[in-house]
């Protein structure tokens, strides 16, 4: 059972960010299920796939899946996906629990995401975001990522040279 958080407006230390482990299944498929409208729908009529690939990553590549942390509360998701055609690159996902958003975390998950990477010789960080979604937009910029041409019609890409990048 999550706390309530903070009323917002305040900064909060993230605490830490670690690599999903099995006890942290049921909340990622939460999380995930969020982002993902056919699949909520598709567990609710008993075909859980999302559950599946979760547990499929915790069993074989929970590094892919970091959960960050805040006073003891598990407070969001960033998922790195290797490139296949970008050697080097991990496309990023980020995922801030609804009851902790708008306190910055998400600025925080990010840069704690990119030292984790570099640290694993990962050179650079991609991401996709919703032209449309202003808050998300916001803190990849804060975070330091650069948006170049849209991806789609509704979608940017956001870049992060890891190898040049003062990470704090």
């Amino acid at each position: 059972m999550q706390a309530s958080p903070p009323a917002p407006g305040g900064t909060f230390p993230l605490t830490q960010l670690r690599p999903a482990v099995p006890e942290d299944e049921d909340l990622l498929v939460r999380w995930l299920g969020e982002l993902d409208a056919t699949a909520a729908t598709a567990r609710a009529a008993g075909h859980d796939e999302l559950t599946l690939g979760v547990g499929l990553l915790l069993a074989t590549a929970p590094e892919r899946l970091l959960v960050g942390w805040c006073g003891g509360e598990p407070v969001g998701l960033v998922t790195l996906s290797p490139e296949p055609d970008r050697p080097g690159c991990l496309t990023v996902g980020l995922i801030v629990d609804r009851a902790w958003r708008g306190r910055g975390l998400a600025v925080l998950l990010l840069r704690a995401a990119a030292v984790t990477a570099r640290a694993g010789g990962v050179t650079a960080l991609r991401a996709v975001v919703r032209c449309d979604n202003e808050p998300s937009r916001r803190a990849f910029r804060r975070a330091g990522f650069c948006f170049s041409p849209a991806a789609g019609p509704f979608s940017e890409e956001a870049w992060l040279d890891l190898k040049g990048a003062v990470l704090t």
